[in-house]
């Protein structure tokens, strides 16, 4: 019984522990944040993430904050590999990287008031996003990603959106795991496949009235949409060794017909 008592309380520990961390790492963001900028509502966010086949991520943002924005201000970054990040609409200006306690921020500049509801454009290039030798090494040529949105800013996002683009020549196998999760009775997923005016794959997730510590998540496997041709022929060689090892076992036997008796 002690030895039980000693490891809950144990496990009690490190909950307690994980618990004061977060919200120490809850804490420094909002100070980080409070010093930049005073944005608290935004109407819509929408990421849409371009894979391309080097495995790099084009990610462009685009969003509409419900008031004027005066002074510099932080917005979440889906990816720690973020680069190039860049203020593409409404004026054109380079957007800062920091890191808060391993969390990635993007800091985004305002030299001149931006008005409530004015669209917003930011890009940025993500390295790593994926990796295409995957598909040579693992089962049925299946590449694992994930895309995470962690909203780490004290603003309340009423409608975010993310579309997923897939480089071209792969195709999706299956989301594994999303977020948000919907409730037990809601027939439908947070999550939709879809196809690009160019023919290439998609998929978009859907969240509303996002708050700081609220998560976009989805985890899949893509696979190309072509078999490499030394499968098949891989196959057809194993069916024709079966053939010529088995043949015996194949072939009919050759009996002979009986005739028939004839009835005197």
């Amino acid at each position: 019984v002690s030895g039980d008592y000693a490891m809950r309380n144990t496990h009690l520990r490190i909950f307690c522990m994980h618990q004061a961390l977060f919200f120490l790492l809850v804490l420094l963001i909002l100070a980080t944040v409070t010093a930049m900028a005073d944005i608290t509502q935004i109407a819509s966010y929408v990421e849409t993430v371009e894979y391309q086949e080097n495995g790099q991520a084009q990610v462009t943002i685009r969003f509409t904050s419900k008031e004027p924005l005066e002074k510099d201000f932080l917005l979440p970054c889906s990816y720690k590999n973020a680069e190039n990040a860049i203020l593409v609409q409404p004026v054109s200006g380079t957007v800062e990287l920091p890191t808060v306690a391993g969390v990635p921020l993007l800091g985004v500049p305002v030299s001149t008031e931006i008005p409530a509801f004015t669209p917003i454009v930011i890009t940025y290039t993500a390295s790593g996003a994926f990796k295409p030798e995957d598909a040579k090494k693992k089962d049925f040529g299946n590449i694992d990603a994930k895309y995470l949105f962690v909203h780490t800013v004290p603003a309340l996002i009423d409608s975010f959106a993310v579309r997923i683009i897939l480089a071209p020549g792969l195709q999706f196998k299956a989301v594994d795991e999303y977020q948000p999760k919907l409730a037990k009775d809601d027939p439908n997923d947070p999550y939709e496949y879809g196809i690009t005016d160019k023919g290439l794959r998609s998929v978009s997730l859907t969240a509303q009235n996002m708050k700081i510590g609220d998560r976009a998540m989805l985890k899949w496997r893509m696979c190309p949409e072509r078999r490499p041709m030394g499968l098949f022929i891989g196959l057809i060689l194993a069916a024709l060794a079966y053939l010529v090892c088995f043949q015996d076992l194949i072939k009919k036997p050759n009996t002979p017909i009986a005739p028939a008796e004839k009835n005197e």
